[in-house]
C-alpha cells in the first residue's frame, strides 16, 4: 500500500504535468523533453496509470503538429492497460520524436502534417528485424 508521503509525492508529480504549458518551450523537442523528464520520474514511483494518462494526452495535442506523434499513438492504442506500457519503448518514442522535432520544418507547424511520414518508428524489443513504417 502506498505511503501517505508517497501519495503526497504522487500528487505534486501530477501537477506538474497539469501545470507544463506548451506556450512555455521554445521547441517541439524543448516541450516533449520536459513530460519526458514527468514521465521518468513518476515511473522510478511505478504510477503507470498517471504516465499513461499524461503521455496519451501530449501525444494527442501534438498529433497534428508533429507526424512523429502518430507513432506513439499508434503504441498506446496498442497498450490501453496501463499495466503494459513498456518504459524502455515509450522512451524511444519521445527520443524519436525530439530528434525529428528539432528539425526546425516540424516544430510546432501544422502544414507539416505528412512530412517526413516514412520516418521509421521505435520498436519494442523483440520485434521483428524490418524496420515498421508510421
Amino acid at each position: 500500500m502506498e505511503s501517505t508521503h508517497d501519495s503526497m509525492r504522487s500528487a505534486i508529480q501530477w501537477r506538474k504535468w497539469r501545470s507544463l504549458q506548451r506556450d512555455n518551450y521554445p521547441s517541439a523537442a524543448a516541450y516533449i523533453a520536459a513530460y519526458r523528464k514527468q514521465f521518468d520520474n513518476v515511473h522510478r514511483r511505478r504510477q503507470g496509470p498517471s504516465c499513461f494518462v499524461a503521455h496519451w494526452t501530449l501525444m494527442k495535442e501534438l498529433e497534428d503538429e508533429l507526424p512523429e506523434a502518430r507513432c506513439a499513438i499508434g503504441y498506446l492504442n496498442l497498450h490501453q492497460d496501463p499495466e503494459g506500457l513498456n518504459h524502455d519503448t515509450f522512451v524511444a518514442h519521445c527520443d524519436h520524436m525530439i530528434t525529428k522535432s528539432n528539425n526546425p520544418d516540424l516544430v510546432f507547424s501544422n502544414d507539416s502534417r505528412g512530412k517526413e511520414r516514412d520516418a521509421p518508428c521505435p520498436r519494442p524489443r523483440g520485434s521483428s528485424s524490418k524496420r515498421q513504417r508510421c
